[in-house]
C-alpha cells in the first residue's frame, strides 16, 4: 500500500483558500442588492393611521420618520413587499406596500365631458374615481377647519380637458 504524503504547507494553503471562499459566499448572499421593480404609478395614499418610514425594506431597519393617514407620498419603486418613497418633508425611505394605496394619474373614465351633469350643481359628475377621492379628502379637511367645500367649475374643467 502506498502512503500519500501531504506537506503542512499544502494543507495550510488549502484551508486558507476554503476559508476565503466561505467568507465571500456568505458576504455576497448577506449583503447582496435586493432587486427593485418599476411601478405604474408615482403617487400613493397612506392608509395606516401612522406609517413608519424605514431606512431599508424590512422591519429590521431603523425608522427614519412617520407619515399619517391620508398623506400623499411619492413612490419610486418596489422592493419585495415594500415601496421606496419620498415624504412631503423630503425624507426618503421604505414603507410596507400593505399600507399604501396607489393613485393612478389617468383612469379610463377621465375623458368624460358633459355626460350626466346637472347644470353644475353636482361637483363631481365629470371626475374619475381618483379625482373624486382627492376632492372628498380635501373637502373633509376643509370642513374640519370650518371652511366651505370646494366645487368643480365644469365650464373651466371642460376648457382644460378639450
Amino acid at each position: 500500500m502506498k502512503v500519500i504524503r501531504i506537506s503542512k504547507r499544502k494543507i495550510m494553503i488549502s484551508c486558507m483558500l476554503l476559508i476565503i471562499i466561505f467568507i465571500f459566499s456568505i458576504a455576497s448572499s448577506s449583503f447582496g442588492m435586493q432587486h427593485y421593480y418599476k411601478l405604474d404609478f408615482s403617487t400613493g395614499l397612506v392608509t395606516a393611521s401612522k406609517l413608519n418610514v424605514r431606512s431599508g425594506p424590512s422591519t429590521k431597519y431603523s425608522i427614519v420618520t412617520t407619515v399619517n393617514k391620508n398623506e400623499y407620498i411619492r413612490v419610486f419603486a418596489g422592493v419585495g413587499n415594500w415601496y421606496i418613497i419620498q415624504t412631503n418633508s423630503d425624507h426618503i425611505g421604505a414603507v410596507s406596500k400593505e399600507y399604501v394605496k396607489a393613485i393612478y394619474p389617468n383612469s379610463s373614465n377621465s375623458n368624460n365631458t358633459n355626460q350626466g351633469t346637472t347644470g353644475g350643481n353636482d361637483t363631481s359628475s365629470n371626475l374619475n374615481a381618483d379625482e373624486q377621492e382627492v376632492l372628498k379628502l380635501i373637502n373633509a379637511e376643509r370642513t374640519k377647519h370650518g371652511l366651505s367645500a370646494l366645487k368643480i367649475d365644469e365650464e373651466t374643467r371642460e376648457s382644460c380637458t378639450n
